[in-house]
């Protein structure tokens, strides 16, 4: 039971970041998402597919990192949490043909500040 508490509560913060990433980026577009293009179930299909995949990938990619970190105390855990935010960053510079964007940082600000809020009692109590 705590092993589908852990995932859940894992895939709750991907899922919170990336909702958050999301608005960023259709506030940041100024509304310009097209959405009447999607005009068949196929077409829906594909387009939660593109909204949904990295954020599983990114549930199946950095969860033992995290979890990792928070079984450990002190500068280990910062060092893995900090390998782990870092690993995060270079995906997303990777998947965009290694230009630096702004949207990395706010990802990443994201990652870190939501983080924190989901899991400043293991930081806490481990610290």
């Amino acid at each position: 039971m705590k092993t589908a508490r852990i995932f859940s509560k894992f895939s709750g913060y991907i899922l919170i970041k990336w909702v958050c990433f999301y608005l960023y980026q259709f506030l940041e577009s100024r509304n310009s998402w097209n959405w009447e293009k999607v005009n068949s179930r196929e077409d829906a299909l594909f387009t939660a597919w593109m909204l949904l995949a990295l954020p599983i990938l990114e549930i199946l990619i950095l969860i033992f990192p995290f979890q990792l970190a928070l079984k450990q105390k002190g500068i280990i855990a910062l060092f893995i949490l900090l390998l782990t935010f870092s690993f995060e960053f270079a995906i997303g510079w990777y998947a965009t043909n290694q230009r630096f964007a702004t949207w990395m940082i706010i990802k990443l600000f994201f990652s870190v500040a939501l983080f924190y809020i989901f899991y400043k009692k293991e930081i806490w109590i481990n610290g």
